[in-house]
Formats: structure tokens, C-alpha cells, sequence
């Protein structure tokens, strides 16, 4: 939530980021999708071991039959994760509105944003939060038994493959040119190198 609250703030007051940046649209992502899988893991995990094994997480009642009671837990413990992953992947639904939406309208306008003179480090920006919202939408789909939520798991699951195909292959084509990290903010220094902030005499010198 507090990476989520500065994003909002530096849009607000600076604007959005550069095209060299965009992929950081999706890092609000990553904590809701994420976030999301994991408490409905969790639930299906604890039902599991309930029905399964009888295991519990709790003490039980010393009244009535602790095996209901450790089922009882259980559903409760299933049904509340998965609620918690709803609310969370509603949450994140919006910012992959939002960021899907920022990025189509920029390739429009710039269709020289797919070739390999804009790509950089930061597009696997695009696949791990992408990618763990793909796999709380296909949680989501198996555990609700939802069409809805198939067609789109598998929309967004394609996606995320499309981006690390990508990702991989241009970025051992730019590791084979020696232009896979580059920092455009070096070139204000000669030789693309920052002067030292401190220096031993006689050892090092001041570049």
C-alpha cells in the first residue's frame, strides 16, 4: 500500500514517467496480484490439510467433536482468503486498466517504443507483475469454477509468456552488443563516469 500511495503521489505532482519508465506503471501490481495468490493459497492450503488429514491450525473445543471444529475453522479460514484475493485482485484489475491503458496509448502515438532502440533492463518490468496477477486470475478461475475468469487467466497468461519471449530475446541480443545497462542520466559526465565523493591521496584520483 505504501509503494502504491507514492506512485499516486509522484504522478500527481511530477506527471507521468518517461517512455523509458513505463513499465513501472505495473509495479502496483505486484503486491495485489501477489498478495492476492498468497491469502488464497493459504485458505486452500488449511482446507486441505482439514479434510484431508484432519489437521488443524488452532485449538480446538474440548465440547462436541474436535474434527468439526477443525472443519468449521477450515471453511472459514478458505472462505475469507478468498474473499481477501477477490479484494485484492479487483484492486489489481485497476492499476492493469490503468497501466495497459497508458502503454497502448503511447505505442500509438510511438510506434518506435517496440522497436529495440527503446528496449531496456526495466521491461521485465512487464512480466512479474503481470505475471503473478495471471496466476491469482487463474486461482481465482479453478477455485470460483468461473468462465469468466478462465477466458481471462488465459488472456492474461499469453500475455506474460508474449512478454518474456520478448524480454529474452531482445535481451540477449542487446547483452551481445554490450548495450543491455544503459543509464542516459551518465552522459552529463565525461566518459560517462561520476566523480569520486571522496579520495585517498596518492591512491586514487578524482576522475
Amino acid at each position: 500500500m505504501f509503494l502504491i500511495t507514492l506512485w499516486i503521489y509522484r504522478t500527481a505532482v511530477v506527471g507521468l514517467p518517461a517512455p523509458s519508465a513505463l513499465p513501472s506503471l505495473f509495479l502496483p501490481l505486484g503486491p495485489c496480484g501477489q498478495g492476492s495468490f498468497g491469502i488464497m493459497l493459504l485458505g486452500i492450503v488449511v482446507r486441505e490439510l482439514a479434510y484431508k488429514y484432519g489437521i488443524g491450525f488452532a485449538i480446538t473445543r474440548p465440547e462436541g467433536n474436535p474434527s468439526e471444529s477443525i472443519l468449521w475453522l477450515a471453511d472459514g479460514v478458505y472462505a475469507a482468503g478468498l474473499i481477501m484475493g477477490l479484494i485484492l485482485w479487483g484492486l489489481g484489475l485497476v492499476w492493469y486498466t490503468l497501466g495497459m491503458t497508458i502503454t497502448l496509448h503511447h505505442i500509438a502515438r510511438n510506434r518506435v517504443y517496440l522497436s529495440h532502440k527503446s528496449f531496456s533492463v526495466g521491461w521485465t518490468g512487464y512480466t512479474f507483475p503481470i505475471g503473478v496477477w495471471a496466476t491469482a486470475t487463474t486461482t481465482l478461475a479453478t477455485e470460483l469454477d468461473s468462465p469468466a475468469f478462465k477466458v481471462l487467466g488465459t488472456i492474461v497468461s499469453l500475455q506474460v509468456v508474449f512478454h518474456w519471449m520478448y524480454v529474452f530475446s531482445m535481451g540477449c541480443w542487446k547483452a551481445s552488443t554490450g548495450a543491455l545497462f544503459v543509464a542516459p542520466e551518465l552522459g552529463q559526465w565525461d566518459h560517462g563516469r561520476p566523480p569520486l565523493r571522496w579520495s585517498k591521496a596518492g591512491t586514487r584520483e578524482m576522475v
